[in-house]
């Protein structure tokens, strides 16, 4: 079961300099796999290495590569979860459970759901965390997901998180690009159009903000999603 998770926003700085994305990854998850062993009690050490853990699956060149690497950072969540709760620990379990996934045919169905119940622990203990990450998961989980009774996809629970992501973080661009995205696909066109021109407003000051090395990869992802969605026009872009 494919489900579909964008690049996480933020791809590794930490001081981490290397020339290529791949090479920032491997050597954020060395640097805190380090950190995380030296001390594993220590909850900001255990999410900080599933970031890294997540970040780096991306560029495995397999699947099994790809789950051993998740499996790492769900193995460092579960551990800080059994001693204290923590918003940003419940956030990166459920991104690597659904890198997992990722790497699963149809038995990929449980670790989904267990995906979304920690992205709903996460977002009850802090909304606000990784610029709205909770919700803009959830709504990214609920929009591309297979519906039911394959699996959770849900377009009215999807519209629901995208656009508390968009309340909470308005100025974040993936936030309002994954909205937009929603209303292309759902035709709603007036909708779109309005998320559109907000998202034209704020993309120049974001990228100032947004800035660096660490920022690079996101913009790329954020740069090809905008010109899929199209110009504003009278008659509004086409979906995606």
């Amino acid at each position: 079961m494919a489900i579909l998770l964008t690049p996480h926003p933020r791809l590794l700085g930490d001081g981490v300099t290397n020339s290529s994305a791949a090479d920032r990854a491997a050597a954020a998850y060395a640097v805190h796999r380090t950190a995380w062993v030296q001390a594993p009690t220590n909850s900001v050490g255990a999410w900080r290495f599933a970031r890294a853990a997540f970040d780096w699956s991306q560029f495995a060149t397999n699947r099994s590569s790809r789950a051993a690497i998740a499996e790492q950072g769900i193995m460092a969540c579960r551990q800080a979860l059994s001693m204290a709760t923590s918003a940003p620990v419940h956030y990166y379990l459920a991104l690597n459970l659904g890198r997992l996934a990722e790497t699963r045919g149809l038995s990929a169905l449980d670790l989904i759901h267990q995906m979304e119940q920690e992205l709903l622990l996460s977002k009850s203990l802090d909304e606000t965390f990784d610029h709205a990450g909770a919700d803009r998961t959830l709504g990214l989980l609920y929009r591309d997901a297979p519906g039911w009774p394959l699996s959770l996809g849900n377009w009215e629970k999807a519209r629901r998180h995208l656009e508390a992501s968009v309340h909470i973080d308005g100025e974040f661009p993936e936030n309002r690009l994954a909205l937009a995205e929603l209303y292309a696909r759902t035709h709603q066109k007036s909708l779109l159009t309005n998320e559109l021109h907000a998202l034209d407003r704020l993309w120049d000051p974001a990228r100032e903000r947004l800035s660096g090395i660490e920022w690079s990869e996101a913009w790329k992802d954020w740069e090809e999603r905008r010109r899929k969605l199209g110009p504003v026009s009278q008659s509004g872009p086409h979906p995606p």
